[in-house]
């Protein structure tokens, strides 16, 4: 009973964080028996608990998304690149840290505020359809605000464009929103946007799972 209430009280997680937990616990899972190593060698060996990398490894737990601190130790452990464990995760740490640089930070303002325009949208009517602040998009368009990891992905996802494409100098705003058109041509209007982004969302699942299946030879 008691853990049957624990569930209820959770809060369910998007598609796209479900499916960011099975890349973490396959390659997990893969990069141990590849080193011939045990849960506990790695726990050990990291510092982390053993119960966290236990949910790393059998994804059932809203905890089970490594911190950077926890991605990092975990990979040096393993002898690997971070990405190798959790190629998402990695695209948020290495733009989060480039916008540290005041001009990595103005070029993702201008990229910014050059997508919004091929919108057609005032930045009141942007925040509404993200359902963000107008002082945050302010701030971020003018580059007095650094993002959160969460706002790069939310971006990232509403432009349909990757993460590090924010921060390329060179990004070609009118193709990303030809891109988007092109895709959501093929979605059925009276679907609710939450459907349209579960369905964005199952692309890259398959996008993933078909560049996995290729590298294991299948």
């Amino acid at each position: 009973m008691r853990r049957e209430n624990m569930a209820k009280g959770r809060k369910e997680l998007s598609l796209a964080a479900r499916i960011r937990r099975e890349r973490v616990k396959e390659n997990l899972n893969e990069l141990l028996k590849k080193r011939g190593m045990t849960q506990k060698e790695l726990a050990e060996k990291t510092g982390i608990a053993y119960a966290t990398i236990n949910n790393y490894r059998r994804a059932y737990a809203q905890s089970s998304l490594p911190s950077k601190k926890n991605l990092l130790a975990m990979a040096k452990a393993l002898n690997c690149e971070p990405d190798e464990i959790d190629p998402s995760y990695l695209q948020f740490v290495v733009t989060n840290d480039k916008l540290d640089n005041k001009e990595n930070l103005q070029i993702f303002s201008s990229n910014l505020q050059a997508l919004i325009s091929r919108e057609g949208l005032t930045y009141k009517e942007f925040c509404e359809n993200l359902g963000i602040s107008y002082r945050a998009l302010w701030g971020w368009a003018t580059g007095e605000i650094k993002p959160s990891e969460e706002s790069l992905e939310l971006l990232s996802k509403h432009f349909r464009i990757p993460i590090k494409d924010l921060l390329n100098t060179s990004i070609d705003t009118e193709e990303a929103t030809k891109r988007s058109f092109e895709i959501l041509q093929h979605i059925p209007s009276n679907l609710s946007k939450e459907d349209k982004d579960q369905i964005i969302d199952f692309i890259e699942f398959i996008k993933f799972k078909n560049k996995r299946e290729a590298r294991n030879g299948y």
